[in-house]
């Protein structure tokens, strides 16, 4: 069938659309675009062009250089009927300051934006106007102008420079899943963070980065949380395990508890100055040596048959006590005597022992019997010359 229209065919009975409207027929048509003698049906495919750039509808300009002080103040943009976008373009050979101005009448001028303009820096600013009425204002600084440009242009459309998002339609976010592939150039997948040195004081309810260190190292502090760590950790940091309770505070929460390894038989010897694990045995119970390590216990063995005072146990160094644990005393003459210690030569006796004749007696210090100064020697002395009395002696450094 011809699409057109022949006085044949409109005889035969083409018809044309038309829509009633209160009793007025309008021609309903399609719309087309193209050059002269073309036409192109508008569709999906083949939208109406419309060059939006050329959408301006006022523009303002001034080449006039200003003075020391002067301002130069655009036309009177209205927002009602030439379209609420505004594009500025300012250009000095000095420094001045740029402003963008709302009203609501026309009378009444109000700076929404202040902008410092920096000499043969040009300034760029677009923004779209709430109110009805707009201005540019621009106040030189204190330096003559030799060269100026300001121009101010109205808008139908928007800004063609900023995309607008709308903020419950779309999401950003990176184009790589974590721990699935190396992000790419444009991938916005890392969250950016602050450098600090050390911790800052934050206002409450206010957005805040993330800190990090000066070496890249994310910051964290625990307030009062209980969280599981797992962390590789340099022999040079620390990291504090407190419980919830202060020293003679009232008991609440849970304790933090210490743990040990389970022994049956004693473990390997360590150099001085390791770290050592605490041991128990295989009911939970903790191994604990009484007194001191092995290595500072200290003994002798002597033999009295005189009443000279004699050294018992030697002085320990400088600084070193050296405190009893244990005396054995065994008389084998048929005479009774008295036994006295002293804790330093010729000083005062700190105990007597009886001993009967052909007898003896063991006596044990869980708690040491101290001596009363460091670096002093330990001594015994007879009641009676008898032959003999042995005495073997074991105390601990401290």
């Amino acid at each position: 069938m011809s699409d057109n229209i022949t006085k044949s065919s409109w005889d035969a009975g083409d018809t044309i659309a038309f829509d009633d409207v209160g009793g007025v027929k309008y021609p309903i048509g399609k719309l087309a675009f193209g050059a002269l003698d073309t036409a192109t049906l508008v569709s999906t495919t083949a939208p109406l062009p419309i060059d939006y750039t050329k959408s301006a509808s006022v523009i303002d300009l001034t080449t006039t250089p200003l003075g020391i002080g002067a301002s130069y103040t655009s036309q009177t943009f209205d927002h009602s009927t030439g379209g609420a976008y505004v594009a500025h373009y300012v250009y000095s050979d000095v420094g001045g300051t740029h402003y963008a101005e709302d009203s609501h009448d026309g009378t009444n001028w109000f700076a929404f934006d202040t902008e410092p303009v920096t000499g043969t820096v040009p300034l760029r600013e677009a923004h779209q106007s709430i109110a009805r009425y707009s201005r540019a204002r621009y106040v030189n600084g204190g330096t003559a102008q030799g060269v100026f440009y300001h121009q101010a242009i109205q808008r139908h459309m928007g800004q063609d420079e900023y995309v607008k998002i709308s903020d419950v339609q779309n999401v950003v976010k990176g184009n790589k899943s974590n721990d699935t592939a190396a992000p790419t150039s444009d991938n916005f997948s890392t969250l950016t963070a602050i450098a600090l040195a050390s911790d800052q004081t934050w206002t409450e309810g206010r957005e805040q980065k993330l800190r990090v260190t000066l070496a890249g190292d994310l910051a964290t502090t625990l307030n009062n949380e209980s969280v599981n760590v797992r962390a590789l950790i340099a022999t040079t940091d620390e990291v504090a395990a407190v419980g919830n309770v202060a020293h003679d505070g009232a008991d609440t929460g849970n304790p933090v508890k210490i743990g040990g390894k389970a022994q049956t038989s004693n473990p390997s010897a360590v150099a001085a100055g390791d770290r050592v694990d605490a041991y128990f045995d295989i009911m939970g119970r903790q191994l604990v040596k009484l007194n001191a390590p092995r290595e500072l216990i200290v003994k002798n063995t002597i033999t009295l048959s005189t009443t000279a005072e004699t050294t018992l146990l030697a002085a320990g160094a400088a600084g070193v006590f050296h405190d009893l644990t244990m005396i054995e005393i065994t008389n084998s003459s048929a005479t009774a005597v008295v036994v006295s210690l002293r804790d330093a030569t010729a000083g005062s006796v700190e105990k007597n022992y009886a001993i009967a004749a052909n007898g003896g007696g063991v006596f044990s210090y869980p708690t040491p019997a101290t001596q009363t100064t460091a670096a002093n020697n330990w001594t015994a002395q007879l009641s009676a010359g008898v032959s003999s009395v042995y005495v073997n002696v074991q105390g601990v450094k401290t």
